[in-house]
């Protein structure tokens, strides 16, 4: 009777661990991944809200707490982890010349996306809301800061930079997807998602798509399409 060598059945075992390991690590990205998006999805009842924006009426609602809990848990995963994941946000990539063609890179292709999508059949134009300055200041730091670095956290972080490098190509697109499903125009998200899930995986940091995302966002703030 043919028998394994002690070498294959180290070499199978090895496997077998491997597997077990990127399994267990899939799974606890997921269960991670759905307490974020509870938090940042959930309907919190009125007498649980403390923060909350004092911008007037929008069509927009930008569930500040909710997002700020979601910061609040990763800083929470990031103390538990000894730090692990400090070099997502090394400054390093932002001294580079080439970060910064990225980044307009990714900019003008969003614009153009979205163009596409609209059919080039208008031309946007800029517009400036009825807001005090205090009310500029704090819509700012809403659409520059908070929403952007809660996302980005979320979508570019736990989805895509934090899994195997070995399916960053597939988690770019599930985070893609995933991004487009919170927005109120899924199609125009995903290009958005896309592009900046594709300046995360090139420099392996989250600070260059936070700033494209921030970018993104001041500008659609005031321009509409």
């Amino acid at each position: 009777m043919k028998t394994d060598s002690p070498m294959n059945i180290r070499h199978t075992s090895s496997k077998i661990r491997a597997i077990f390991k990127v399994g267990t690590k899939t799974l606890l990205l997921m269960f991670l991944f759905l307490i974020a998006f509870l938090l940042e999805s959930i309907v919190l009842p009125e007498q649980l809200i403390i923060l909350e924006d004092t911008l007037p009426a929008t069509n927009v609602i930008f569930k500040l707490q909710n997002r700020i809990l979601v910061i609040v848990f990763f800083l929470l995963l990031i103390l538990i982890t000894k730090k692990k994941y400090l070099y997502l946000f090394k400054l390093d990539p932002l001294k580079r010349k080439e970060t910064y063609l990225w980044i307009m890179g990714i900019l003008i292709f969003k614009f153009m996306m979205i163009n596409i999508m609209e059919g080039f059949n208008s031309i946007g134009s800029f517009a400036l809301f009825p807001f005090s300055f205090s009310e500029y200041l704090q819509l700012l730091m809403i659409v520059a800061l908070i929403v952007p670095l809660q996302e980005e956290l979320l979508y570019r972080g736990l989805l895509l930079l934090v899994p195997s490098q070995k399916i960053k190509y597939l988690m770019l697109i599930i985070s893609s997807v995933a991004f487009a499903l919170i927005h109120p125009t899924p199609t125009t998200a995903f290009w958005l998602g896309l592009g900046n899930g594709v300046v995360a995986i090139r420099f392996n940091n989250l600070l260059v798509p936070l700033i494209v995302h921030s970018l993104w966002n001041i500008f659609v703030t005031f321009y509409h399409f």
